[in-house]
């Protein structure tokens, strides 16, 4: 019996970045230099527009390793934390002065949101719930916001390799980038624009600078999928 997001995320709450350093120790680099990957590739592509104090939502937050760094990229914004694990929540709360909510909660879906993340949860959210889930999120969007999902590229064979053998990725289903563009078109005109992203491993970071001239190409790690709503 597969266990739910929130059942599988509260087993591993306090395990978790072990668990993931330990499956991506292929690619030479530890989480936390993914995450400030994140972040900068965001402030890449929204920061000029975000000088101005706005909201932040981490959809998927766990722990809240995000809100440690968010000032450094985006400093105008108010971080906002949501996730399915009661536990990774009550982590979250004890280790920031940020706002989290669980999932149930309806307190962070009152306000709207000039940036959405959604870094990595959709392949563990079942399937029949992604349109809804997607659809929740469209709703919080700002006039003018944009909604980024970042997933796994199952193109990638070392992202498979990863994914099969991580723990807590057992019950993970991978989206692939045409999918996920289909799922973020429904109930919208607006333009999808994928971005493939994390080519080379730590011994080829030399490289890493032409990243930027890759994004077209599907064989990166992971890719970004950007949706923007329209302005009012």
């Amino acid at each position: 019996m597969k266990s739910t997001p929130e059942q599988l995320f509260d087993r591993y709450s306090e395990s978790y970045s072990d668990l993931l350093n330990d499956s991506i120790k292929i690619t030479g680099y530890e989480g936390d230099h993914f995450l400030r990957c994140k972040l900068k590739r965001l402030q890449s592509l929204f920061g000029k527009n975000l000088d101005s104090p706005f909201n932040f939502l981490d959809f998927g937050c766990g722990a809240g390793r995000t809100s440690e760094q968010i000032s450094e990229y985006f400093p105008t914004a108010h971080y906002v934390g949501v996730d399915a694990s009661p536990k990774m929540i009550h982590q979250a709360k004890q280790n920031s002065v940020c706002d989290f909510f669980s999932l149930e909660e309806t307190d962070w879906k009152q306000k709207s949101y000039q940036l959405i993340l959604a870094a990595n949860v959709f392949h563990h959210i079942p399937p029949a719930q992604h349109s809804s889930q997607l659809q929740d999120l469209k709703n919080v969007l700002a006039p003018g916001g944009s909604l980024v999902v970042w997933e796994h590229n199952p193109l990638n064979p070392v992202t498979r390799k990863i994914v099969r053998d991580c723990e807590f990725d057992r019950d993970a289903i991978l989206i692939p980038a045409r999918k996920m563009k289909a799922l973020l078109r429904q109930s919208s005109s607006q333009p999808v624009k994928i971005l493939y992203t994390s080519f080379f491993p730590k011994s080829l970071s030399w490289f890493a600078p032409l990243e930027s001239r890759m994004e077209w190409l599907p064989l990166g790690a992971q890719y970004l999928a950007i949706i923007q709503a329209p302005n009012a």
